[in-house]
């Protein structure tokens, strides 16, 4: 069946419109890398100008093409580009890219003109990338409809980024490290094909084993969330989002023209729908690896066999701050390894191996750890005497994992004397790092991702049966609030409403006159808590409006009174409905909770 991207991303045929006036005009550059790739699709030129690419054919206008086109690519001026955009829907084009990197001055006015474009999609039917888009890429197809001149190598990772910059830079080093990709997408401004469109159509395409996105901002994040969420338990969908920071979200919002949001909100979101997160591009592309080539661990305990102390160490501080646990090994576990290691003082994990060691022993060193059912993945460091050992190590564990259904990672330290060793393990299907953290980090990674699945299969548990809140009361103290237009609930209300869902509150009274007080405190016994009540106040310690530990009727007397001048002196204007009179009550930490919703 036909997805209704495939005239956008599968053309037969498509049309250049653009500038062709000379060999760096953008016109010229998509002809150039359609042709380079060997695209086999018919490929026509459009001119507004006039202006031949050479010696291909040239139209003036989409109208004079003699055959109906999938696709346009679109690279002039943004005055013009409105116009081609109505021409290539009135010639029943299916899809159409942007590539003009247009600059509005006015955010309200760019808004308008994406609304404009919108409008027009919907009135032809049209499917439209960008504007601002760097361009796609179908490697197997051959096509390269972007800016770039280097064509992506075949593969199965996706890749989608709203940075035309950061594409390019994750294409360079795809193709130095043999990287490749099913599609290669700049989302751009996203006024019609937005990022969720995106994740459905290669959720679907069968050619996409996992999606890597480059995120600044979303404009439609409940279709994103949805998107993720249908598709996160069967393709990975890892997300690298720029805009943590304030400074950084500022940044965004002038780069895409949406603002970053909140990022506490996008972690959990992310989570919620089976995203894996990531902050680097290192890691983007350290978890697709993995994904690829390991199968997924249970859980978050680690094995770690290293050959040396410190590396070791590292890993361990890295896994313990970040969540993990190390695998406590079973006694069977234990007795293998003293079996295989009669020198060694301690065969807890992690293993440290001093010097030289058999590749036999470490071959069953390693499958001791796989078999134990504490542990969930393996990460095997290695800091070489010389190159011929790091080879033998490599082997070694290459032969050592064949069996198990268990994750392992490596960390072959150094540089020249483990080139070798690295290209075995890659030949294993065994991800190596250079650095055990990242190794680490990865692991975690993957592992939180398996947690955030099961969580999206898990159904929330129903109300308790002998849990009956007091709907009625609750929505009666926020009526009043809302009534009096007010959005601070007062400390008797705040407490009423924690009441009627049976969450246990301390026991006072508001008090409009130092003697009602002085009968609460004798009611409730000493010592007592004084705090000022007024509407206008919301933090009482900040003009004096708090004694605490009143020990009797005297310090009681003397309290009111403070507390009532305290706010007559400093907030002279405020409202004073009385004062609350609780227990003193003893605690060895204060809690805040704070929410929003976004």
């Amino acid at each position: 069946m036909e997805h209704q991207l495939d005239r956008l991303f599968k053309p037969k045929s498509l049309v250049v419109i653009g500038d062709f006036s000379n060999g760096a005009a953008p016109g010229y550059q998509v002809v150039h890398n359609l042709v380079q790739a060997g695209f086999k699709g018919e490929i026509y030129a459009v001119s507004p100008d006039g202006i031949t690419p050479g010696t291909e054919t040239i139209y003036s206008q989409v109208a004079d093409i003699p055959t109906k086109v999938d696709l346009a690519l679109i690279a002039i001026s943004k005055e013009a580009y409105l116009e081609q955009v109505e021409a290539c829907g009135k010639a029943g084009v299916g899809g159409i890219a942007i590539l003009s990197s247009p600059f509005y001055p006015d955010l309200e006015i760019e808004q308008q003109e994406y609304k404009h474009l919108l409008a027009l999609c919907k009135k032809y039917y049209l499917r439209l990338l960008g504007p601002n888009s760097v361009g796609f890429m179908h490697p197997r197809e051959r096509l390269n409809a972007s800016f770039s001149y280097k064509m992506a190598l075949p593969g199965n990772l996706a890749l989608i980024s709203q940075s035309g910059a950061i594409l390019s830079s994750i294409l360079d080093w795809s193709i130095a490290q043999r990287v490749g990709f099913s599609y290669v997408v700049g989302s751009g401004a996203m006024s019609d094909v937005d990022i969720a469109d995106l994740i459905d159509y290669l959720g679907s395409d069968s050619q996409t084993s996992c999606v890597l996105i480059y995120l600044e901002s979303l404009k439609q994040v409940r279709r994103f969330l949805s998107a993720a969420q249908a598709f996160s338990r069967y393709k990975p969908i890892i997300v690298l989002k720029a805009g943590r920071s304030k400074e950084g979200g500022s940044a965004a919002l002038s780069h895409t023209g949406a603002l970053a949001g909140n990022d506490a909100v996008y972690d959990a979101a992310f989570r919620r729908s089976g995203i894996i997160r990531v902050d680097t591009i290192a890691q983007l592309f350290n978890i697709a690896q993995a994904l690829a080539l390991q199968p997924r661990p249970r859980s978050n305990h680690l094995a770690i066999i290293t050959n040396g102390g410190g590396p070791g160490i590292l890993a361990t501080d890295y896994l313990m701050a970040n969540g993990g646990q190390l695998s406590a090994f079973s006694e069977r576990t234990v007795h293998q390894l003293e079996t295989l290691l009669p020198q060694a003082k301690d065969c807890q994990n992690p293993i440290d191996l001093h010097g030289a060691i058999d590749p036999e022993v470490y071959t069953a060193i390693v499958q001791a750890c796989l078999r134990d059912e504490n542990v969930d993945g393996l990460l095997a460091i290695f800091s070489p005497q010389n190159a011929e050992q790091g080879n033998a190590i490599a082997e070694a564990l290459i032969k050592g994992k064949a069996k198990a259904n268990k994750p392992v990672f490596t960390a072959w330290m150094g540089e020249t004397d483990v080139q070798t060793s690295r290209k075995l393990l890659k030949q294993g299907r065994i991800p190596n790092y250079r650095f055990p953290e990242s190794a680490v980090d990865t692991f975690l990674r993957i592992a939180r991702y398996v947690r955030d699945l099961e969580l999206l299969y898990e159904t929330p548990p129903a109300t308790p049966v002998d849990f009956q809140p007091d709907v009625a009361k609750a929505r009666s103290i926020i009526a009043n609030a809302r009534a009096e237009n007010r959005f601070v609930l007062n400390n008797m209300e705040a407490k009423g409403l924690l009441e009627a869902y049976g969450i246990p509150v301390n026991k006072g009274a508001l008090c409009q006159n130092v003697e009602a007080a002085v009968q609460t405190a004798r009611e409730l016994g000493y010592p007592v808590v004084v705090k000022i009540v007024s509407p206008d106040i919301a933090h009482k310690s900040e003009v004096g409006g708090v004694v605490m530990s009143v020990q009797d009727e005297s310090a009681l007397r003397s309290a009111y009174e403070k507390v009532v001048q305290n706010l007559k002196l400093l907030q002279p204007q405020a409202k004073i409905e009385g004062v609350w009179v609780e227990k003193m009550i003893h605690k060895p930490f204060e809690l805040l909770i704070g929410a929003k919703k976004d």
